[in-house]
């Protein structure tokens, strides 16, 4: 039970700012506690994983939850980070498959 009241006091502790610094390892517990990812915990505009799959079609939310997704995924993301729009992107993936389907 005391070990049960001290880990309710340190969440009170962090949440009311009287303990700023928290170790990754308190917040990857604190995190899988609450069962979510440590992000929820770091960013503060995280968007949960149901907000963006509610979005897509069962195929879309197939790819995205598959371990296949990860470069299309970094790929996407360093697009977004070079300021390539979802259009652009868009245009570029489907120059690529016009040419793709000529070569053939």
């Amino acid at each position: 039970m005391t070990s049960v009241i001290r880990k309710v006091s340190l969440v009170s502790e962090i949440l009311n700012g009287k303990r700023p610094h928290i170790s990754l390892e308190t917040m990857q517990k604190i995190a899988k506690a609450l069962n979510i990812h440590i992000m929820y915990l770091i960013e503060q505009d995280a968007t949960r994983p149901e907000e963006i799959l509610s979005h897509l079609t069962e195929e879309e939310k197939q790819f995205v939850t598959s371990k296949h997704s990860v470069p299309w995924i970094k790929m996407s993301s360093d697009a977004a980070k070079e300021g390539i729009t979802p259009e652009q992107l868009s245009n570029i993936v489907q120059t690529i498959i016009e040419v793709k389907r000529n070569v053939q």
